[in-house]
């Protein structure tokens, strides 16, 4: 892994480095990628995380203006800019659902002794405290929504429709809850707590629509007459489009609760359980600054090098005063730059030129194997025509030439000359080629072939590639001078 803003190749530095690798090696916290966009990347160089930092005390402020750093697989990796931003300062938007127990239980009317003076108001009393405490924490931009549910009825939006944060009016009471959500008179049953909590939850996801965001805060004592396992939370991440789900679970251990059921309910989220209800106002309150969105984080890279693959992945981290914060590789599947005008050009030549290797190759040998044919086809006429009925034989005298006073002895009906010790009549001359000419004997007279040679065949001076010879006339081939003659 190679961080980008790491000083490498200057050799008098090198234990400064070993030194603030180790320091990397020691996180302070962890980095948990929430979003990413790739959209701008082949076009820009861009890449733009939201990220969620937290150390082991909660959430991690203030990384807006410490070291962010990308960790790629490619070493020349660099950044050219690099803008973080708290969420809430880059503009996202969070979209909050408060759902209340309002069942017998909680609206005070399933107790007996009321004169307790921590039981003189009801638990939605504090509760309602608490929920009047969470407004302040929410941008202009935020929405929110409360609903509630009781043993028989539920309700995504009973007490407040979805509206933006700062003109919605959070100040309820318990009969605004008695009014809005028909709590039993008591004794009824225990709600199917996790089908009642998926519908409600579900009813308000597909009605938030460009959030990047969503908060699901629940009050509740955890009764249920149906089980809840952990999972239950999973499939409704799938229904919050392009926005991620946060759960926060307050859970009140002074009425009728259940423990279980309330540690399944905050699985996949935080639970914060108030002992008594007096406690429900500083739990809720609590929440307040995770609600706001304490530690989550926009950071945009603008990225020098081409970081490409089909398969690439990335680590992000921060570093200040308090150490570093990184998170685990990210897979960012396919990245891709746009290729500049230059790359174009050369690759396009680079096409061109294979292209026309290729065709060249198949050329040659398409007319290498047309040669061999033909030449199989020649030996084999000429093993099958044992019988001459020809001229007198003649020979090749060679006057000129590394094989100078050389004579030859055309014997065969299909002689082949050369520099090719596989040739009938070898000629040791380097300017003459493997397989130079042949000498046929073809309507009982000789005729002289250039076998595509590279030097070519001159007879009396003029270049020819196929001849009837004569007795007496000169062949030149390369730098050897012979003399046909008849015998």
């Amino acid at each position: 892994m190679v961080w980008t803003r790491a000083v490498a190749g200057v050799p008098a530095l090198a234990m400064l480095l070993a030194a603030s690798q180790a320091a990397l090696a020691a996180d302070a916290g962890k980095v948990e990628v929430r979003t990413f966009n790739a959209d701008s990347y082949r076009e820009k160089g861009e890449l733009t995380f939201t990220v969620d930092v937290k150390d082991d005390s909660g959430p991690v402020d203030a990384l807006d203006k410490a070291q962010w750093m990308l960790g790629v697989g490619e070493p020349n990796a660099e950044l050219t800019a690099v803008a973080p931003q708290t969420f809430r300062a880059s503009g996202g938007i969070t979209s909050v659902l408060v759902v209340l127990s309002a069942t017998g239980s909680m609206m005070g009317q399933d107790e007996s002794d009321t004169t307790a003076k921590d039981r003189k108001q009801p638990p939605m009393h504090y509760a309602l405290e608490g929920l009047a405490a969470l407004k302040p924490a929410l941008a202009k931009q935020d929405k929110i929504t409360v609903g509630c549910y009781d043993e028989a009825t539920l309700g995504a939006d009973k007490l407040v429709k979805m509206q933006g944060a700062g003109s919605a009016n959070l100040a309820k009471t318990v009969e605004d809850v008695r009014s809005a959500c028909h709590p039993d008179e008591g004794g009824g049953e225990p709600p199917r707590l996790k089908t009642v909590l998926s519908n409600v939850i579900s009813d308000w996801l597909v009605r938030n629509k460009e959030v990047d965001r969503c908060v699901v805060v629940i009050v509740t004592d955890g009764n249920s007459k149906e089980a809840i396992d952990g999972d239950w939370w999973r499939p409704l991440q799938a229904k919050a489009g392009r926005a991620w789900l946060e759960l926060y679970v307050v859970g009140l251990a002074d009425a009728a609760f259940d423990p279980a059921k309330l540690e399944a309910l905050a699985k996949g989220g935080v639970l914060r359980r108030a002992e008594k209800r007096t406690n429900l106002p500083d739990e809720i309150g609590a929440l307040a600054p995770l609600v706001a969105g304490a530690g989550l984080y926009r950071v945009q890279y603008t990225v020098a090098d081409s970081i490409k693959g089909p398969d690439v992945s990335l680590v992000l981290a921060a570093k200040d005063a308090r150490g570093l914060f990184r998170s685990d590789p990210v897979p960012m599947g396919q990245l891709q730059r746009k290729s500049s005008w230059l790359r174009v050009v050369i690759l396009v030549a680079a096409i061109l030129v294979g292209a026309a290797f290729l065709v060249l190759l198949i050329r040659y040998l398409v007319a290498a194997a047309a040669e061999r044919r033909r030449r199989r086809e020649e030996e084999a006429a000429a093993a099958a025509n044992q019988q001459y009925d020809g001229p007198a034989r003649g020979r090749l005298i060679v006057r000129d030439g590394p094989a100078k006073n050389q004579s030859f002895p055309l014997i065969d009906d299909l002689t082949y000359v050369g520099r090719s010790a596989e040739n009938h009549v070898v000629i040791p001359d380097k300017t003459v080629s493997k397989r130079h000419m042949s000498i046929r004997i073809h309507d009982r007279t000789y005729q002289l072939e250039d076998l595509q040679s590279v030097a070519g065949v001159y007879v009396n001076g003029q270049k020819v590639v196929k001849v009837h010879l004569k007795d007496g006339d000169s062949i030149r081939m390369g730098s050897t001078e012979m003399q046909f003659r008849l015998a």
